[in-house]
Parts: C-alpha cells; sequence; structure tokens
C-alpha cells in the first residue's frame, strides 16, 4: 500500500498565489466605477464615432463598427488687453510723476469682451499699501482709448488718496522706487460710480461685475 506524500501547506498554497498575481497584473488600463444598475463585473469603454448613436441596438452593446473620432475644445476668447506708454514693468515718464507735469497718460485697448456694458481704470501703487492714484470709469466699450491729460467726455473720475478728483501722478519718496499697478475693467452692468466718489467706494464699484481685465505694471524712481 502506497502512503501518500504530505507536502507542506506552503507548497500548496504556491499555485493559487501565481494565478492570483496573473490576475491582478496591472496591463496599463484602468477600470471605470460602477454603474448603480451594473451587473456585470467589467465594464469596457467605447470611443463613439462622431454622429454615431452609443447603443444603436438599445441592448447594452455599443455600435462595434463605428470609427473613433476626436473632440476638440471651444476656442479660448482673445483676452481684453491694454497698452501704455511704456512695456510692462517699464519706466514710468518724469512727466507723468510729480516730478514732471503731472499729465495723465495716454490708455489705449482692444479686444474687449462681448456683453460689456462699460470700461474703468484703476491706478494704485503697490508700494504704498495700495494708495490709489485714479480710478476713471463709464469708458464706453466703443472707445479704444484714453488720450493723455484728457479722459474722454461722460466718464467719470472718483477722488485720488491725494484728495483729488482724477489722476495723481506717482511720487514717491526722494530715492525710493515705487511699482504701480495700471488695471483695466470690463463691466457687464454699469458701475453707477459718481464724479467725486471716496476710493474705497469707487474701487467696490468698479471690481463688481467684472467679465474680463488686464493688469500693467509701470515704475518709476524720485
Amino acid at each position: 500500500m502506497r502512503r501518500a506524500l504530505a507536502l507542506p501547506a506552503a507548497a500548496l498554497a504556491l499555485p493559487a498565489v501565481a494565478l492570483l498575481l496573473a490576475a491582478c497584473a496591472r496591463d496599463g488600463r484602468d477600470l471605470r466605477p460602477a454603474r448603480p444598475d451594473q451587473r456585470q463585473s467589467i465594464l469596457t469603454t467605447t470611443t463613439v464615432a462622431k454622429g454615431a448613436s452609443a447603443d444603436p441596438a438599445g441592448d447594452g452593446e455599443g455600435d462595434a463598427g463605428a470609427a473613433p473620432t476626436t473632440v476638440k475644445a471651444a476656442p479660448v476668447a482673445t483676452k481684453l488687453t491694454m497698452t501704455l506708454p511704456w512695456a510692462d514693468n517699464g519706466t514710468i515718464d518724469p512727466s507723468l510723476t510729480c516730478k514732471g507735469a503731472g499729465t495723465s497718460p495716454a490708455v489705449s485697448w482692444k479686444n474687449v469682451p462681448a456683453g460689456t456694458s462699460e470700461l474703468a481704470l484703476t491706478v494704485t501703487d503697490d508700494d504704498a499699501a495700495g494708495f490709489v492714484h485714479w480710478i476713471i470709469a463709464g469708458l464706453p466699450v466703443t472707445a479704444t482709448g484714453i488720450p493723455a491729460g484728457a479722459p474722454p467726455a461722460g466718464a467719470t473720475q472718483a477722488f485720488n488718496d491725494n484728495g483729488t478728483p482724477g489722476w495723481y501722478g506717482p511720487c514717491p519718496p526722494a530715492g525710493a522706487k515705487h511699482r504701480y499697478r495700471f488695471t483695466l475693467y470690463a463691466l457687464a452692468a454699469p458701475s453707477g460710480l459718481v464724479p467725486g466718489a471716496d476710493t474705497r467706494t469707487a474701487l467696490a464699484a468698479v471690481q463688481r461685475n467684472v467679465v474680463g481685465l488686464d493688469v500693467v505694471f509701470g515704475a518709476f524712481t524720485a
């Protein structure tokens, strides 16, 4: 009578482990989470051809004969762009500052977003706790800019932080270099800014209903 050989339990378990590892090996694909009504253990993904139905027969099977297609994203709208007499982060001419005539700069823009009701411009000093140098609103969407020293008719100017209406040129302490933030806003609704409004009220008015903006920096050393 033959006696059966007694093998260690670990040896008997090796085939099962091998099968498990083979079944769990990754092939680069990820499974989709199961739907609430799904009964099958594996769900495949079908790429549907343009104009084809994912399930023309209504039987839960995809249209295997459909050729795949690539869907392109909608184009991004062109950005509102502002131009000043200097390049971004460039030097502001002394004639526009308290060291010169203090004339307001010429500003131009393009690519006003559709649905814009009016444009507004603010100028603040980043190196002086946001000191306000200019707030002007009511700029018509049909305009393409502001001439130097002459805001367009119908525009509304608030007070600056020097306590005067309109533009107040850069005026940092002697020897100091400050950066000035010019921000152009496209507004979906009228700002309601009234002439001579204080700076905080004016800033709040022009920073509502924004549908587009652009920022250009300028620097000046006293």
